[in-house]
C-alpha cells in the first residue's frame, strides 16, 4: 500500500509536468498563427525542440539500467482486470483526442468564434489539470482508484454534452473545469491502476500504457475525421461522448470483476 501511494504520487507529478507544457504551448501556437502565420509557429516549435535537445544532452544525468527489470520476463497470461483497465485507458484517450482534433475547426468555422479561443481553451484546461492530477494522487490514498477513474468518465460525459450545446466563448471556457476534472483524474490515476494489476511488471505496464494511449490517439484522430466528413465537427463531440460512456461501462465491469474475485 505504501509503495502504491508513492507510485501514484510519482505518476501524477509526471503527468502534471506534461500538462504544464500545454498551458503555454497551444495558446502561443494559435496566437502566432493568428498574427504571423504558420511559418512563425513552426519556427518557434523548431527552436523549442533544439533547446530541449541541448537540455537533455547537457543537463539530464545518465542512468544505468536496472538489471533486475532487464531480467524480468512476462510469465503466464495477464488478468482480465489488467486488460479492462487498458481498454478504459485507450477509450479515455480516444475520446479526448477526438474532441481535440475537431474542436478548433468547430469553434472557428462552425461557431465563428475568435481564432485564439481554441488555444486559450487548451491552455486553461492544462492549467487546471495540474492541480487535479496532484489531487488524484491524494484521493488514491482514501478512495479506490477504480472508483476515481469511473468518476473521471462521468465528468467527461458531462463535458462533452456541454460542449455540444455551447455557443459562446465564456461557456466553452467555463466547461474546461469539467474537462480538467475528467482528464486530470483519468491521466493521474490510470497508470497507477494499471500497475496495481501487475505489480511485478512495472516496466511492462508503463510500455503498455504508452501504447494504449497511442492507439487511442490514432483511433480518436481517425474518428474525428470520419465523423466530420459525413456530418460536422460538432457531431464529433457526440462520438467523444459515446466513447466516454463506453469507458465508464468498462470501469463498472472492472469493479464487478474485482468484487467477484474477492
Amino acid at each position: 500500500m505504501h509503495r502504491n501511494t508513492h507510485l501514484a504520487a510519482f505518476n501524477s507529478k509526471v503527468r502534471a509536468a506534461i500538462s504544464l507544457a500545454w498551458v503555454v504551448g497551444p495558446p502561443l501556437a494559435f496566437t502566432l498563427v493568428a498574427n504571423f502565420g504558420f511559418a512563425a509557429s513552426f519556427s518557434v516549435a523548431i527552436a523549442c525542440v533544439v533547446v530541449a535537445t541541448l537540455f537533455v544532452v547537457k543537463v539530464v544525468p545518465g542512468q544505468k539500467a536496472n538489471q533486475h527489470s532487464l531480467n524480468t520476463t512476462l510469465k503466464g497470461s495477464l488478468s482480465l482486470p489488467f486488460w479492462l483497465v487498458g481498454l478504459a485507458i485507450l477509450a479515455g484517450m480516444a475520446g479526448n483526442v477526438m474532441y481535440l482534433s475537431s474542436m478548433p475547426l468547430y469553434v472557428m468555422n462552425e461557431l465563428g468564434l475568435p481564432e485564439n479561443l481554441p488555444g486559450l481553451m487548451m491552455g486553461v484546461v492544462a492549467a487546471l489539470e495540474i492541480p487535479t492530477m496532484l489531487l488524484a494522487a491524494k484521493l488514491a490514498r482514501r478512495f479506490p482508484p477504480a472508483g476515481i477513474m469511473a468518476v473521471a468518465f462521468i465528468f467527461g460525459c458531462c463535458f462533452y454534452v456541454g460542449v455540444y450545446f455551447s455557443q459562446a466563448s465564456w461557456e466553452l471556457l467555463t466547461l474546461q473545469i469539467l474537462n480538467a476534472l475528467f482528464y486530470g483524474l483519468y491521466a493521474g490515476i490510470g497508470l497507477t491502476l494499471l500497475q496495481q494489476q501487475a505489480p511485478d511488471l512495472t516496466g511492462f505496464t508503463s510500455a503498455f500504457y504508452s501504447n494504449a494511449t497511442r492507439v487511442g490517439m490514432m483511433l480518436g484522430t481517425i474518428g474525428a475525421g470520419t465523423v466530420a466528413q459525413f456530418f460536422s465537427f460538432r457531431d464529433a463531440t457526440i462520438g467523444s461522448l459515446c466513447i466516454a460512456i463506453f469507458g465508464l461501462n468498462v470501469m463498472l465491469v472492472f469493479m464487478f470483476v474485482k468484487r467477484e474475485a474477492h
